[in-house]
């Protein structure tokens, strides 16, 4: 229904009084935008005063890609939203020409009370609008803090386990701080709606919904490094070896992002210290050597590892941090029981590697170690 089919002493009545328009036919928005107007229709309809009124309160009467009700909600105007929806009879589930619903628009303000509006007046809050996404979608997107509105929409029936275009949840998309317009893997997460984490999973989320999906939320987590959602996550039954889709467990990424709080907590929640990625096959130490990541070492020597696992390339861990001339972390090693003997895989000895690499030194002082 129309605007200008509603009494315009009604609506009048309802919006707050602003200065008259100098030019009713157009109306610039903030960002520079000039949308025009069809205050004609007003005067055919012997109601100006109410489309003026409306233009006033700073609501778009029309233009090619907003209604009323929608402009009025991504502005967050709960006067004008709750006169559409009690005085004109909108419908709070109507899709714009961008097939988007007021009800997207308003979380993603966030504007609580036009939220609010738009629910009390059946605005379904799991319905889906471009791409695919539901307005929990919408509001954990956000890089802002929205628990109390995924509350309310939790508290409206929303749907916890509904995947947007990208086969994310909502759940996957509070593992992070941004919108990721891509895949998962390319998402940062820096920071993270830990509180929205933790309610989507007390009201039944899913880790894994049952449409399969790469997406594996403790991968991502321990990547970047986030120790109380890693920590929740394992807590609600996720698998702290559950690797990548291609074959990166979550210790390997925290290792190579040199993580110290997050690799302890894997180790402790059971993570396996000995387990190779698909790709190359290093273990957690071969990476965290190769990314020189050294004060993660002492950590990885005490969960007891095979230090005679190679990779690919037929390196062992104390290769690796052969190449690198580390006196201190050699001896660690060699301490813990690396084999001074084992050949990399080139078939160079302990000595010929430090030499290769130029640590003629360092050499000299591990010689002694090299048996006869």
């Amino acid at each position: 229904m129309s605007l200008i089919a509603t009494l315009h002493e009604q609506v009048g009545q309802s919006l707050p009084p602003l200065p008259p328009l100098h030019n009713p036919l157009s109306l610039s928005s903030q960002q520079g935008v000039r949308w025009k107007h069809s205050l004609d229709v007003g005067g055919e309809k012997h109601v100006p005063e109410t489309l003026e009124r409306a233009n006033q309160a700073g609501t778009i009467v029309k233009d090619q890609n907003l209604s009323l009700l929608h402009g009025a909600a991504k502005r967050g105007d709960e006067q004008v939203v709750k006169t559409l929806l009690d005085v004109c009879h909108f419908h709070p589930a109507e899709l714009d020409e961008d097939n988007i619903t007021p009800l997207r628009y308003a979380v993603r303000c966030p504007h609580f009370g036009v939220v609010r509006l738009l629910l009390d007046h059946g605005a379904d809050p799991s319905q889906r609008s471009r791409p695919r996404m539901t307005p929990l979608h919408a509001v954990i997107a956000l890089d802002q803090d929205a628990t109390e509105i995924v509350a309310l929409l939790l508290a409206f029936g929303a749907d916890t386990s509904a995947q947007d275009h990208y086969d994310r949840t909502p759940l996957h998309l509070a593992l992070r701080d941004s919108f990721d317009t891509t895949a998962l893997e390319e998402a940062i997460i820096v920071t993270s709606h830990a509180g929205i984490a933790k309610l989507l999973l007390s009201r039944g989320a899913r880790l894994f919904p049952e449409r399969e999906s790469p997406r594996n939320p403790i991968y991502e987590v321990a990547k970047y490094g986030n120790v109380e959602l890693a920590r929740l996550l394992l807590e609600y039954g996720c698998d702290p070896n559950h690797a990548s889709d291609r074959g990166d467990p979550p210790l390997h990424a925290a290792c190579r992002q040199g993580h110290f709080d997050m690799v302890q907590l894997l180790l402790d929640s059971g993570a396996q210290i000995n387990a190779q990625s698909a790709n190359c096959e290093n273990t957690a130490l071969h990476e965290a050597l190769r990314s020189r990541h050294l004060h993660l070492v002492e950590c990885l020597l005490q969960a007891g590892p095979d230090l005679a696992i190679a990779n690919e390339h037929g390196d062992q861990p104390l290769h690796i941090a052969l190449s690198l001339g580390r006196q201190d972390v050699i001896e660690a090693l060699l301490d813990a029981g690396a084999d001074i003997a084992a050949r990399d895989g080139e078939g160079d000895t302990f000595l010929e590697i430090l030499e290769g690499w130029g640590h003629d030194e360092v050499a000299t002082k591990l010689a002694e170690r090299v048996p006869a």
